[in-house]
């Protein structure tokens, strides 16, 4: 701001004071040379040795600095502030104004950083040199109408049914529960079936007379829960045959079903296809890595990676090394006392059931099946 003269006794009070210079031209360097002195101390000392001069200027100013004032509430006000001139009261082209107090009006444009002021089809502009933002908020209310032409565009669509089509946008997500992420529907619009089971889940016992389980005994322990060592087995009139099958029910935690389950211990002959070995559910592990040589998958982190292993030995003779090193659940049988059968009996079904349940899930029947 200019301060006034001062007048002529002030001048004869303060002789030594320097006189501020003042904008009698109106040119820039003029308005340097005022602006340099008030912020010097000579122009701080002035000020404050005439608070009449203060109190004009802040009374004379103040309303025009009001007038400047422009609430920001979003990108388009800030680029008309940004646009400068007198009063920024207009927007873009299409867009209200913003005057000084806030309120909206239609009166004017912004451009060449002035105002257009626009009755019917004449324009007057004020050009104060400014920067011209016009061309940007042009820019923002194009943005803005798009948008608006948008939303009432898709709302329009939803109400008529319609589907998301060609507006670029992905349907809603489906709602928490559904099964849409279990069954997506395949190019042809069906739902992919889970595999089908085409064979009983298979058990495979060893092929050795020392081992306490074979498939003499393997029904009396797998179905009855009782040990009957291969002797009297024998005795019984049990005979050697490629494989044996009996039927158990699940738990009902598990569903209830009954299943028919097959036996056998020469899997290499049994098994002629990769989806014969996928039915293989538990491998009962006579303690040696010989058991499992020719097998389709010979090293033992493979096969109890892919099935349940149940190690079963009499509780008289020590635990085989390599047993110690496999993913394999202990069952021990003692040679007396028939009363603990049991117990390795429901620790094996137990652990079988829960493999199952996890890493078998095609063996569990749906609602549908």
């Amino acid at each position: 701001h200019v301060p006034q003269q001062l007048p002529e006794e002030t001048k004869e009070d303060t002789p030594s004071k320097a006189v501020p210079p003042t904008m009698s031209k109106g040119t820039d360097e003029d308005e340097r040379e005022t602006l340099q002195y008030h912020l010097s101390f000579s122009g701080f000392e002035f000020l404050s040795t005439n608070p009449t001069i203060v109190e004009q200027d802040r009374e004379k100013f103040t309303d025009k600095i009001i007038s400047l004032e422009i609430p920001v509430g979003d990108s388009s006000s800030v680029l008309r502030a940004g646009a400068g001139g007198e009063h920024m009261a207009g927007g873009a082209a299409g867009a209200p104004g913003i005057g000084p107090n806030g309120e909206k009006n239609s009166a004017g444009v912004m451009m060449g950083g002035g105002i257009v002021t626009t009755s019917g089809n004449t324009a007057d502009t004020k050009n104060d040199g400014k920067r011209d933002f016009a061309r940007v908020l042009e820019l923002y209310a194009e943005m803005i109408k798009v948008e608006e032409m948008a939303k009432r565009g898709g709302s329009s669509h939803h109400r008529s049914g319609g589907s998301s089509g060609g507006n670029g946008k992905r349907p809603p997500p489906p709602p928490p529960g559904s099964d849409s992420k279990r069954r997506r529907p395949t190019p042809t619009g069906s739902t992919p079936s889970k595999p089908k089971i085409t064979g009983k889940p298979i058990i495979v016992v060893p092929n050795a007379m020392t081992s306490p389980i074979t498939v003499l005994n393997a029904i009396d322990f797998f179905k009855d829960a009782t040990y009957v060592p291969r002797d009297i087995a024998i005795k019984k009139g049990a005979r050697k045959v490629p494989s044996v099958t009996f039927k158990r029910r699940m738990p009902s935690r598990m569903g209830g079903h009954e299943y028919e389950y097959e036996i056998i211990d020469n899997p290499i002959t049994r098994l002629k296809s990769s989806a014969d070995w996928s039915r293989i559910v538990a491998v009962i592990a006579q303690g040696a890595p010989w058991q499992f040589k020719g097998w389709k998958y010979s090293a033992p982190v493979d096969v109890f990676g892919r099935s349940f292993g149940f190690y079963v030995g009499m509780d008289d003779s020590p635990l085989p090394k390599d047993v110690t090193t496999w993913n394999v659940k202990i069952g021990r049988l003692n040679r007396d006392r028939r009363g603990l059968d049991n117990v390795t009996f429901a620790n094996f079904w137990n652990g079988l059931d829960q493999w199952m349940s996890v890493h078998k899930k095609e063996y569990f029947p749906t609602d549908e099946t």
